[in-house]
């Protein structure tokens, strides 16, 4: 997905020890974070699948050192996102990334990491719920 420059403050270099980033100011990428397929929860009415209403939980931005013309940070911490349906029905998970920045006045080139969690899901035949392992793994692209 494109990202605009407003997207990328957020992950601006942490210019202290560490610095603290609101998981809903990333929503717009890790709304991407779902079990495809089968496991989708969709609006019974319009059958269409329930996005992501909420991100949220505090991540940790802790500059990680440098080489040369890059520096790095850590961005981590755990992730709640729930959807849009009407049970606030949520799913959570560990959120791990490598930022690389230029620069100073270049900013954030480029985010790798991971997520890895649970996703709570209700076994229909034996009506009792089935936590399933969700794992996610993303990477920016350069423009």
């Amino acid at each position: 997905m494109a990202l605009e420059a407003d997207d990328w403050k957020p992950l601006a270099y942490p210019s202290e020890n560490e610095r603290v980033v609101d998981a809903g100011a990333l929503k717009k990428w890790l709304r991407e974070i779902y079990p495809s397929g089968i496991m989708e929860r969709v609006d019974p009415a319009t059958k269409r699948v329930y996005a992501i209403r909420a991100a949220e939980g505090s991540l940790s931005l802790v500059p990680a050192g440098d080489h040369e013309d890059y520096r790095f940070a850590i961005l981590s911490g755990k992730v709640t996102l729930t959807d849009e349906g009407p049970d606030d029905f949520s799913y959570t998970g560990d959120l791990q990334a490598v930022i690389l920045y230029g620069p100073p006045e270049d900013g954030v080139l480029s985010v790798r990491g991971g997520f890895e969690g649970t996703y709570p899901r209700r076994d229909p035949r034996q009506k009792r719920p089935r936590i399933l392992p969700l794992r996610a793994v993303f990477e920016s692209l350069p423009e």
